[in-house]
């Protein structure tokens, strides 16, 4: 079979769905030596994936979410004349023609809480409409769907008319290999001996970050030998770190921006715990990332994170400020507490795996 990966997700620095993409075509190059895979890039992702001589790559210059992408397509795509399309990405391009069309559908962020994905009007109302016309359509012209979650199939269920047949859910996994490289390496100097709370991701307001940071104001005094370290990059660091000063945390907080694994495996190592209250996720890969890491989490009490971390972290209300703060304040309080979802977490951890993943991948791509 001739099977084509839009890997377009794939940047420099990955983070995100791109981490997910790297990590799935990496182990189904792994597994299939028999079929022949396509994989699509944009040519900016200059290093190559695999040196399988049954997977070639090829590069085009539009991202999987471009307006050129969605409506008008690639001719060099139809040309490949592909038994299977799979887009790790819940959009196609315009005029996909494969015989067979998968896609990886993420979240409903964008058409259920438009609100979560960007603080400003227009740019929110855009991504709203453009969700709805492009995810819909791509979800009901694919002959498969892949969800990263249970919580994510019951939501394309309950908003589109698909048969439940078509949706496989496939989790995320953890590279414990990749970790275990990094884990035992030292701290950048500036951290060696210093107590700190870690979080990470990008900074759009479904991430709940401003939430996080007054949470930690109430309990800065009473754990004062305490910092927040906040790993990621996005649109809105500058209007955080301006709220960081009006709390007076300046030297409190410290955002590093995006990090390479070989600096954040090890910050993540040897964190007291990592803070995740996010509003809503189509999954949360920190959350078992820092788990296969032993480090402790609190996380909101969505069913998402119930359904990926069930009892292995502290849960809060991701709404009420007095909640997480409780939770920080319960982990920062207590060694043994916090030694107990290490363990949990790390037993937890296990049942992740990106090669089982990439297994029930090719399935759904080589079973018609």
């Amino acid at each position: 079979m001739r099977i084509g990966l839009d890997a377009r997700n794939l940047r420099p620095g990955q983070t995100g769905i791109g981490r997910v993409v790297l990590n799935m075509i990496s182990n189904l190059a792994k597994l299939d030596s028999e079929n022949e895979y396509i994989i699509i890039k944009k040519s900016e992702y200059a290093s190559k994936i695999t040196d399988n001589k049954n997977f070639q790559e090829i590069s085009i210059p539009y991202d999987p979410s471009s307006l050129r992408s969605c409506v008008f397509g690639f001719s060099e795509i139809n040309d490949l004349k592909l038994d299977v399309y799979h887009s790790f990405f819940h959009l196609l391009p315009g005029n996909i023609k494969a015989g067979r069309i998968v896609v990886t559908l993420h979240d409903l962020i964008w058409v259920d809480h438009p609100e979560l994905a960007f603080d400003e009007y227009y740019r929110r109302k855009f991504i709203e409409y453009y969700g709805k016309i492009f995810i819909k359509k791509a979800l009901e012209y694919s002959d498969s769907i892949v969800a990263i979650s249970e919580y994510t199939k019951e939501q394309a269920l309950s908003r589109y008319d698909l048969s439940e047949d078509c949706i496989h859910v496939i989790h995320h996994g953890v590279d414990r290999v990749h970790f275990e490289k990094f884990a035992s390496r030292e701290n950048a100097r500036e951290y060696r001996g210093r107590k700190y709370i870690i979080s990470i991701g990008h900074t759009r307001p479904y991430k709940n970050i401003p939430g996080m940071l007054r949470a930690f104001k109430q309990i800065s005094g009473e754990f004062s030998d305490v910092d927040l370290v906040i790993v990621g990059r996005g649109d809105y660091k500058i209007k955080l770190q301006r709220l960081a000063s009006e709390l007076k945390l300046n030297s409190r907080v410290i955002f590093e921006g995006h990090l390479s694994d070989e600096a954040m495996i090890p910050l993540f190592k040897n964190a007291q715990f990592l803070v995740f209250p996010s509003l809503i996720e189509g999954f949360g890969l920190p959350l078992i990332e820092a788990m296969a890491l032993g480090c402790p989490v609190l996380g909101s009490d969505i069913p998402v994170f119930e359904e990926v971390g069930g009892d292995a972290y502290e849960k809060v209300d991701p709404y009420s400020l007095d909640d997480i703060a409780g939770g920080m304040s319960k982990l920062l309080g207590s060694g043994e507490y916090r030694n107990n979802l290490r363990f949990k977490g790390y037993e937890r951890a296990k049942l992740f795996s990106w090669e089982e993943s990439a297994r029930k991948l090719q399935t759904v791509l080589c079973n018609s």
